[in-house]
């Protein structure tokens, strides 16, 4: 693998890029603070910009590791930041990741989760050379599983209580997709 760090990628329509300090309060205001989007996740949504600022600055602490790969999810029209989106390498022995995203409610079913995750999975296997990227969602959202497929995961299973979201024990669909799959899709 070449760890390489979160480097900016763009789309046809996004700009992923570090978040800053300075996102705070779009992050705030357009997904951290908003129970929706935290519905299926294992954090709470933000009391206050302070709390989401604390986990900004905690990020640009990670970007330092090789390990961490996180990216906020801009549109090019404007450079705000709508999600954020990251590789977190699980089992680097195995080359192995987990994907994670969410993205503010409003921008929900517009198809920019699928494409920021596109943009991710190929950094992720081609770019650093990690072999395998897993995601799992909570079967009771199966959108975020739609979110999947479209960015050419496959689904492998089940895992039942995978993991404690907000509302509890959540069981999961497992998605991945492994490098070979990229490399047959670009002959």
């Amino acid at each position: 693998m070449r760890h390489i760090g979160t480097r900016p990628i763009e789309t046809e329509r996004l700009t992923l890029r570090r978040a800053t300090v300075d996102d705070a309060q779009d992050a705030y205001d357009r997904w951290t603070s908003d129970p929706r989007v935290s519905r299926f996740m294992r954090w709470t949504p933000h009391k206050d910009v302070a709390e989401t600022r604390e986990l900004l600055q905690k990020w640009a602490a990670e970007y330092e590791q090789p390990d961490r790969y996180h990216w906020f999810i801009a549109r090019k029209e404007d450079d705000r930041p709508i999600g954020s989106i990251a590789i977190i390498l699980t089992l680097p022995g195995d080359e192995l990741a987990e994907l994670g995203y969410c993205l503010g409610h409003a921008y929900w079913g517009q198809g920019y989760a699928a494409e920021a995750a596109r943009a991710v999975l190929r950094y992720g296997l081609l770019d650093v050379g990690i072999n395998r990227i897993e995601a799992y969602h909570a079967l009771a959202n199966p959108a975020s599983g739609a979110v999947m497929r479209k960015a050419g995961m496959i689904r492998e299973g089940m895992a039942r209580q995978k993991y404690k979201s907000v509302a509890g024990f959540e069981d999961c669909g497992l998605y991945a997709i492994i490098r070979d799959d990229l490399l047959k899709g670009d002959k």
